[in-house]
This record gives C-alpha cells, sequence and structure tokens, in this order.
C-alpha cells in the first residue's frame, strides 16, 4: 500500500511539495470507433494520446525570493509559456534515485484562488500537458559541488524504442555553470550520452529545462552531472516511452 507523504513536487525548478495538498495527473488516449458495416460489434482503435493535471494548495507569497506558490503558478499563468513538473510518488531521500515519478510539461490553463471567511486561503492551478503524462524514475537527486559527478544506474532490464522525456530541476543556479546529461548503455559500463542540458545564464536561483529525445534507448540510464562553481543542487527524472 503506497501513502502520500513525504513526497516532493518541483515545478520550474521551486519545490512546492511543502505547499501543495494535492496533484491530479491524468494520461489518455483516444479511442477512435472502427467499426465497419460487417461488424456486429464495435472496434477501436488507439488514436492521440493526451494529459492534463491539477495542482491545489494553502496560498502563500514572498515577492522578495518568488519561490512560493502565488508567485510560480502567476508567472506560469501570466507567461503562457511551457512549463517543467516532475512530482515524485515515493519518498526520496538525498542522493535516492530510482524512484517513481510522474514528469510532465504543460502550459497552465488557469489559476484560482479561493479565500473563504475563516478559512485558509487556498489555490488551485490547472494544466495541459504538450508531450503527456509520463510515468518515469528519478535518476538524480543531490548537491554537486564544483566537480562532475555521475548518477547511479537505472537499470530497465531491456532496451526501449519509443524514446522519452527527460527533466532537470535545479536550486541555486545563481553559483552559474552548471551541465546535465542523459546517458545510456547496454551494459553498465560503456556510455553514451543522449541528451544535455545546460544553465541558460546567471543570476536565476531556480532553473528547470527539459529534453524530448527519440529513437531507442538501451537497458541502462543515468545522469551525468556537472557544477562549475559553487553547490548546486539536482533533480534529475527520467520517463520511457
Amino acid at each position: 500500500m503506497a501513502l502520500a507523504k513525504g513526497l516532493s513536487i518541483y515545478m520550474n525548478g521551486v519545490s512546492l511539495g511543502c505547499a501543495l495538498t494535492s496533484l491530479d495527473a491524468t494520461a489518455t488516449t483516444d479511442a477512435l470507433d472502427s467499426t465497419t458495416l460487417c461488424q456486429n460489434y464495435r472496434t477501436y482503435a488507439t488514436g492521440i494520446k493526451n494529459g492534463t493535471a491539477s495542482a491545489s494548495g494553502i496560498w502563500d507569497y514572498n515577492s522578495t525570493t518568488a519561490d512560493k506558490i502565488h508567485e510560480v503558478f502567476k508567472a506560469a499563468y501570466d507567461s503562457g509559456s511551457e512549463n517543467i513538473v516532475t512530482a515524485t510518488l515515493e519518498s526520496i531521500a538525498s542522493n535516492a534515485v530510482d524512484k517513481d515519478a510522474i514528469l510532465f510539461n504543460a502550459t497552465q490553463s488557469s489559476y484560482n484562488v479561493e479565500v473563504q471567511n475563516g478559512q485558509l486561503i487556498m489555490c488551485t492551478a490547472e494544466f495541459q500537458a504538450t508531450s503527456g503524462i509520463n510515468y518515469g524514475k528519478i535518476i538524480f537527486n543531490a548537491a554537486v559541488n564544483n566537480t562532475t559527478t555521475n548518477g547511479t544506474a537505472i537499470n530497465n532490464t531491456v532496451d526501449t524504442t519509443n524514446g522519452g522525456l527527460f527533466q532537470v530541476q535545479v536550486q541555486n543556479p545563481s553559483e552559474y555553470g552548471w551541465t546535465v546529461k542523459l546517458q545510456h548503455s547496454d551494459d553498465n559500463s560503456t556510455w553514451v550520452d543522449l541528451a544535455t542540458l545546460t544553465s541558460t545564464g546567471t543570476g536565476k536561483k531556480y532553473e528547470a529545462q527539459s529534453a524530448q529525445v527519440t529513437g531507442t534507448i538501451e537497458q541502462y540510464v543515468r545522469a551525468r552531472v556537472t557544477a562549475s562553481t559553487g553547490s548546486i543542487t539536482f533533480v534529475a527524472g527520467f520517463a520511457r516511452r
């Protein structure tokens, strides 16, 4: 039995796990009616995949640090840009990997603040996924200080051919200079780069990036993380499709 306790939820580099009270992510696939006139039962063909999500939490703000739920949701709604969300389904300690996670990139379609007399102020955001809801693993969760660190390999037991979604959530990148690579291997010994994400500039306290990976992904994957200046905390996730 799984219990929603001690979970981590990151949006655009900001940790919102201690602000949110619920996260609802729904993956759907169109079922297209392919029934012909000669049949006496209905048949269906698989159509386009889609995904939606909603998140609710206790309203809070800090206009100076801009790391509270109000600033994050308001900025996402105002910008109309794609947001990067990584949510764990298990409690993760520092340096823990191979934990189940939900990953999605999405535009925020609404932001609602609910105020009732004598009650906590609550807020809700709705999201439309731009590349579906993806179920994967946390492949890196640690601080890196002026060095390059190889993450622990995740064994999928077999290769996959449908690509996947790679995400990285970064805290304290104001120190500048970071790179996170997604690598794969067929023997857990020789590694080849699949995708590379890098810092987009200085002066950012939080940052998130993602990459769509296409083609074959071999049995093992890992993250290779570099912080060239200062101690930076990285959480990276990957979902095979």
